[in-house]
């Protein structure tokens, strides 16, 4: 039997005990009480008789005859049960007298009626009256014993049928919670048992029973056969739905790559145009440079072409800058083209923007201007390639919302503010042509796209709700036919961080001991270009490979190692392995860098990689930073 079965059970038969309990004492009682109301009802019943009789002697008493009323007396004391009878006037003294009572007479009080118990006899006076006056008083004495008998008898069978209805109270409330209520009990307990998930509580159904309570435990035990079949069922098509929901999200996620994919390709030939542009005159001006160096290096004083120099340094301040674009543009191709899995990180909005401008310009360029309105506005939280996804689906859809040849007569503006409720927010805004009232609700629906056929997928917006969604934030649309449209990113901020780095940089670095960098590429140039840039304000020492480089540290201390992430002969996390067993100390101080190719293992690698990475070509003041901090 289960706990709560056994405590039931339990319960029946101490509220059983209980009521037998309290029933004793009432039993011992009742003798005494019964004799009490036995004794009343003989009481009544004898002064009711007496009262019957007084009427044989009213005559004897008025005439005052003593052998008249004795005579009377005779026959008054011939009742079953009389002893003794006396005549009494109204001042008490005796008439007559029949049998002579023992002891003292029971005084009579004139007028009243009285009953007294008096050990073995009962005296029942009751006045005589006259015609119209008290006559006197009738005592008539009866055997107590023999009245007592017959009550007393009467009063054994009572306690005798209590008892015996108490006894098979209680075993009939044994037998209720034994043979009827306990296997119900168990039933309900089965129940509750399955309820809590507990389906080997089935086992303990008593089945085998030819009673009611058989029947039920085995209408039960039916009933959960089909449930645990249908269980079983409901368990099978859960793991089907949750396949297909890993499935659909692994769809979702491969149509977000695509999209973006989709949208590089769209915009391939004005990446390349815009590529171009800035490499063009980069390659033009180092050109002059180089043609006017040759001639520096024969006239060392500068006579010849002193007056050039500073056209020089404009030549490579325009060089410089049309690599910065390049490197824009390549960067942001490197993040469209790469899966992620929402890898998130706290980020300024401009970057993310920067990158979408960068490949979108190209789209833009032939349809309107384009005007930046960069505010004040929070970091936050998300992954740089689905935001710049986000952000690039909008800038298209800004530019084809307007006809190309008149760009001179249309802007595409982006601005960046904080709202009111803390929130990022990032507006694109176009003078386009508008969204009808009837295409605003179906605007983020998957493929509905009032694009010609071949130029839109109708995922872009829908795609885009998801990311922002997925950030915790929201897209508003704005728009009036004929005047443009405004789609406004509404994004959480990022969570407030404690400026530790910034502490730590103002911390003094090496007591002012000169800095050391270790360069790892297998491209030498790009090592030698480092020693060039770098080597007026700390010492670099470059080596084309892994192994040339473990040799070096073995013999020289560096305060940091930049190493390229893919290499032929040892790989950066291959080599970084290598760091942690034999120079621990430098594995925390190692700075990778990459062009954007990532092999599955480097790919895993990055994905872990908690220390500094930089994109090639390396942004040098932050290379200055980071060595300042070692």
């Amino acid at each position: 039997m289960t706990c709560s079965a056994s405590l039931r059970t339990r319960l029946a038969l101490l509220v059983g005990l209980l009521g037998f309990v309290l029933a004793v004492p009432l039993v011992m009682l009742l003798p005494a009480r019964m004799d009490g109301i036995s004794r009343g009802w003989a009481d009544r019943r004898l002064l009711g008789m007496v009262r019957l009789l007084s009427a044989e002697v009213e005559a004897p008493l008025a005439a005052s005859d003593r052998s008249t009323a004795e005579a009377a007396l005779r026959k008054v004391g011939s009742v079953h049960g009389a002893v003794w009878a006396v005549l009494l006037r109204p001042d008490g003294g005796p008439v007559a007298r029949w049998k002579e009572p023992p002891g003292t007479l029971v005084p009579c009080h004139p007028g009243a009626e009285h009953v007294e118990w008096r050990g073995a006899a009962v005296v029942v006076c009751v006045p005589v009256k006259g015609r119209a006056e008290l006559a006197g008083t009738l005592a008539l004495a009866f055997d107590a014993s023999e009245l007592q008998a017959r009550p007393r008898a009467t009063l054994r069978w009572l306690a005798t049928g209590a008892a015996v209805a108490l006894l098979l109270g209680v075993l009939a409330a044994y037998l209720i919670g034994t043979v009827v209520s306990r296997p119900l009990w168990q039933t309900t307990d089965v129940a509750e048992r399955i309820a809590l998930g507990d389906f080997t509580a089935s086992n303990d159904l008593q089945t085998s029973r030819r009673d009611e309570a058989g029947a039920l435990a085995r209408a039960f035990e039916s009933m959960l056969a089909r449930l645990y079949e249908h269980q079983l069922a409901l368990a099978r098509k859960n793991g089907e739905l949750g396949e297909q929901l890993a499935e659909l999200r692994r769809t979702q996620e491969q149509l977000v790559v695509a999209d973006r994919r989709i949208s590089v390709g769209r915009l391939a030939a004005g990446v390349a145009h815009e590529v171009n542009n800035p490499l063009a005159y980069v390659r033009a001006n180092l050109d002059f440079v180089a043609s006017l160096l040759p001639l520096l290096s024969r006239d060392r004083a500068g006579g010849c072409c002193a007056d050039r120099l500073e056209e020089m340094e404009e030549a490579l301040d325009d060089a410089r800058h049309g690599t910065d674009r390049i490197r824009q543009i390549v960067r942001g191709l490197k993040s469209f083209s790469r899966d992620d899995d929402d890898r998130r990180e706290r980020l300024r909005l401009t970057v993310p923007l920067e990158a979408a401008i960068a490949m979108a310009a190209g789209e833009i360029k032939q349809r309107a201007r384009l005007v930046r309105h960069y505010g004040e506005v929070p970091a936050v939280e998300a992954s740089e390639v689905r935001l710049s996804q986000v952000f690039l689906n909008l800038l298209i859809n800004a530019g084809h919302a307007i006809p190309e040849g008149a760009s001179d007569q249309h802007a595409v503006t982006v601005s960046t503010r904080t709202g009111a409720d803390g929130f990022a927010i990032v507006e694109v805004q176009d003078t386009g042509c508008g969204i009808p009232s009837e295409d605003r609700d179906k605007l983020f629906h998957a493929f509905f796209t009032t694009k010609p056929v071949g130029v839109g997928t109708g995922l872009g917006l829908s795609i885009s709700l998801g990311i922002v969604q997925a950030l915790g934030g929201r897209i508003e649309v704005e728009s009036d036919v004929g005047r443009g449209s405004t789609f406004r990113v509404v994004l959480p901020p990022a969570p407030e961080e404690t400026d530790v780095a910034g502490a730590a940089a103002g911390q003094p670095a090496g007591g002012g001991e000169t800095k050391s960098l270790l360069v790892v590429d297998d491209e030498p140039l790009v090592g030698k270009s480092l020693e060039r840039a770098l080597g007026w304000e700390v010492r670099v020492v470059a080596v084309a490979s892994a192994a040339s480089a473990l040799e070096r540290l073995a013999n020289d201390r560096f305060h940091g190692v930049l190493c390229d992430l893919a290499m032929p002969d040892m790989s950066g996390p291959a080599f970084h392995a290598e760091l942690k067993r034999r120079f621990p100390e430098v594995a925390d101080r190692v700075i990778f860098m990459t062009g954007g190719a990532f092999s599955p293992a480097i790919a895993t690698f990055t994905s872990s990689w908690t220390g500094a990475l930089l994109e090639k070509p390396v942004d040098m003041d932050r290379l200055r930073r980071l060595l300042a901090e070692a």
